[in-house]
């Protein structure tokens, strides 16, 4: 099933070393990723375009997309972890 379009601010928790994928928000919108697991997390755009420090548990990071387009993304402590945005 297709992911339901977001409009303005978005939360999504990464859980179960998982990220919410793929995710479907408008430009414009910040997206913010809380950690719910006990080991830490990072967010990192496979373009580069956005990159969290480490998360830990409880601990936030908020991005602004501006433009259109697919963000893939991962996390490096776990390469498993990916994740894609898809800004309309």
């Amino acid at each position: 099933a297709a992911a339901t379009v977001t409009t303005g601010p978005r939360t999504t928790a990464i859980e179960k070393n998982k990220f919410e994928t793929p995710m479907r928000v408008t430009a414009g919108s910040e997206v913010t990723w809380v950690n719910e697991d006990g080991v830490a997390h990072n967010v990192i755009a496979k373009d580069g375009s956005f990159k969290s420090g480490k998360l830990d548990k409880d601990d936030r990071f908020s991005h602004t997309l501006t433009s259109a387009g697919r963000f893939e993304y991962t996390c490096t402590f776990h390469p498993g972890m990916n994740g894609v945005i898809q800004v309309e």
